[in-house]
């Protein structure tokens, strides 16, 4: 049995981000971008009202402006303007060469014949969104490794920059397994349980951009899990197979894997919940025997399985330990190995609280539906009292 942090290790230097792809905008949604993208002129790129309005060119001596030009979005350039004269600009117009402020409309009374404008006092502002204002030509926009998110490709889009670089997201099969399981759907007899572990795998992947390729249930059948593994190793990159990962008589998903070629890297690790886990490799293909738990398997995809996966797509882990004050917990005996504990975690601003509920197994999902953290208690300690701070882990991204 080996420690959480020599198992996410030999995960981590197991795995090699995926090969890169060129993608449009449209297709690429929470991928990692793969260059490092930059102005290719200012932004705006030239002065635009602010406002619906009048761009007047301003003079000392007159109350009273010269109407010589309407200006709309997209309009050609118009002429420059001289002191006293003005123009009806709409917002998002190309303020023209001579104007210094933007009036808005509001302010404006124009003469019956539209030809003349006087302006009532208003605030001391230009309402003129200047060339270069957001940034200039050559600054960085989006940085290499950057995950794709909405206002991202709205940027991309709005400096042309339609195809790009992105690394591969990796395609993962997922397959469930026991004769005792039953779609949720089903009302269990004596001795069944419903499948809850397939809806966890694949909303977990979901609420962290991950897909599944592949969904099966099957069960306790060692030709049908075989044939399932010859399939799907090569149409998907990760493979994760939930439950069979422990000793029993009917636990072959690890042997399976390793005559199926993948190299073992460890089949114990020294946590709580999740110690029976099976991982292994070949080339650019791994896997995962989860145990059958929902708690643990709660607990190996944030602890093993997400970092796999974010470092196939290139993206930054998502590891960063949050400090919390214990508000409240249950009562837990110390365990020998590194404990992590369901917990709820509220923040408002620089104050943190977590609370523990009483946990009763690692098949406890009613525990487990009321975390948004992993509570990490180091091996040999018993959970702290009410005040302590604590290192919480986020299940789920911000």
């Amino acid at each position: 049995m080996i420690s959480y942090q020599e198992a996410l290790t030999r995960v981590l230097e197991a795995a090699s981000p995926l090969p890169p792809e060129y993608l449009s905008l449209e297709q690429s949604l929470h991928y990692a971008l793969l260059e490092t993208v930059t102005a290719p002129e200012d932004l705006p790129p030239f002065d635009r009202s602010a406002m619906d309005g009048y761009a007047i060119a301003e003079a000392t001596n007159t109350h009273y402006y010269s109407v010589v030009g309407e200006i709309h979005a997209g309009d050609p350039v118009h002429r420059a303007l001289v002191a006293g004269e003005c123009v009806r600009i709409a917002t998002g117009g190309h303020v023209p060469e001579g104007a210094n402020r933007v009036i808005p409309k509001e302010l404006a009374q124009e003469a019956k014949n539209g030809k003349r404008v006087q302006f009532s006092k208003g605030p001391n502002t230009s309402f003129i969104r200047s060339k270069g204002e957001d940034c200039k030509k050559g600054a960085v926009l989006l940085e290499e490794g950057q995950l794709l998110m909405p206002t991202d490709l709205a940027l991309l889009a709005s400096i042309g920059h339609t195809l790009f670089p992105v690394i591969e997201r990796p395609k993962i099969a997922h397959l469930t397994t026991g004769d005792e399981v039953v779609p949720p759907s089903e009302a269990p007899q004596a001795g069944q349980i419903r499948n809850s572990n397939g809806i966890l795998v694949q909303s977990f992947l979901q609420s962290h951009h991950f897909d599944l390729v592949q969904q099966a249930h099957l069960g306790d059948d060692e030709a049908q899990i075989a044939e399932w593994i010859s399939t799907w190793q090569s149409q998907a990159h990760v493979l994760l197979i939930s439950g069979g990962a422990s000793v029993g008589p009917k636990d072959f998903a690890p042997d399976l894997l390793k005559t199926s070629g993948y190299r073992g890297a460890f089949s114990r690790v020294a946590i709580r919940p999740g110690k029976p886990v099976f991982f292994g490799y070949q080339e650019d293909h791994y896997a995962f025997v989860l145990p059958g738990n929902p708690g643990s398997h709660l607990a190996i995809l944030r602890l093993l399985v997400l970092p796999l996966l974010q470092k196939l797509a290139g993206r930054a882990p998502s590891d960063t330990l949050v400090k919390a004050q214990l508000s409240e917990t249950g009562t837990y005996r110390p365990d020998s190995r590194e404990t992590f504990l369901p917990g709820h975690l509220i923040s408002t601003g620089n104050d943190s609280r977590v609370s523990i509920p009483q946990w009763q197994s690692s098949g406890d999902v009613v525990s487990f539906a009321q975390a948004n953290v992993l509570v990490r208690i180091p091996e040999e300690q018993e959970v702290p009292p009410a005040g302590t701070f604590v290192e919480c882990l986020p299940l789920y991204p911000a």
